[in-house]
């Protein structure tokens, strides 16, 4: 099972990122509850995130046992150390392997034995609406951040970082003031 692993490991692989949602802040984003402490804790706010699955796919060598398959232990160490599940294709010699990050699982009557145009018809259709239709499976995909800056300078210029300016001073206390 461990050469198994170094194996899938080791073999290039497509990513699949299926975007199921995004979360906007709607409300445009305000120096009302924002100070200078926390412009400088914080020099970034988020805007939005995105969530969703990510499926990384790779074709891996056949198991060496006469049908090519691998044993139902070998199976759950693998789904259990990677998230890996194989799967038959038809007229493909290797085994699809499949990592869920996120999303709710493949279904394997629909996988196994499927042709290539049959499995993506499946991740296009028939998975990627039983993502969307399971939120609690979706994972952080991206996080869309701003910088503070701009309500920084709504606050006005920094308190200490202005200019002094001379006072009128009287002509009698300009006097006074010479003879210290």
């Amino acid at each position: 099972p461990e050469a198994t692993i170094l194996v899938i490991e080791a073999t290039p692989s497509v990513v699949l990122v299926v975007p199921a949602a995004s979360l906007g802040i709607k409300a445009q984003a305000s120096a009302a509850e924002f100070g200078r402490k926390a412009a400088r804790r914080h020099p970034f706010f988020i805007d939005a995130v995105e969530m969703g699955a990510r499926l990384r796919l790779s074709m891996v060598p056949p198991a060496n046992t006469p049908s090519g398959d691998f044993e139902k232990v070998d199976a759950d160490h693998l789904n259990r150390r990677l998230g890996a599940r194989l799967f038959r294709l038809d007229g493909v010699l290797g085994r699809l392997c499949v990592r869920n990050d996120g999303g709710p699982p493949l279904d394997p009557f629909r996988v196994n034995d499927a042709s290539l145009e049959d499995l993506c018809r499946y991740l296009c259709n028939g998975w990627s609406h039983t993502l969307c239709a399971a939120p609690g499976t979706w994972i952080r995909l991206s996080v869309r951040t701003e910088r503070a800056d701009a309500l920084e300078t709504q606050l006005g210029p920094p308190p200490g970082q202005g200019f002094f300016l001379p006072l009128a001073v009287e002509s009698g206390a300009e006097e006074s003031a010479s003879t210290f």
